[in-house]
């Protein structure tokens, strides 16, 4: 492996892991996003290598995850986008 590249995840696919900076609203807007996705559970302060059940969403601050959805992206898929500064 190559010194100075960061290694990336790949997010298996039917998985739902969104990733945001800390203090970006995840956490507070969790239950929103899980219905948005059909999911009942959220995993917050998910780390990389924990199983996301079938029934959940993950909530992380990670970065290295291909195909995660980012937290700005969740909320415009839920409807949210402009009601939260994110037009």
């Amino acid at each position: 492996m190559e010194t100075g590249k960061q290694q990336k995840y790949l997010v298996p696919a039917g998985t739902v892991i969104i990733t945001g900076p800390q203090g970006c609203g995840n956490s507070r807007n969790a239950q929103i996003l899980a219905s948005h996705y059909g999911k009942r559970r959220v995993i917050d302060n998910w780390t990389i290598g924990t199983p996301v059940p079938s029934d959940a969403i993950a909530l992380t601050t990670e970065t290295r995850l291909i195909n995660a959805i980012s937290f700005k992206n969740a909320l415009r898929a839920a409807g949210l986008g402009a009601a939260r500064g994110f037009a």
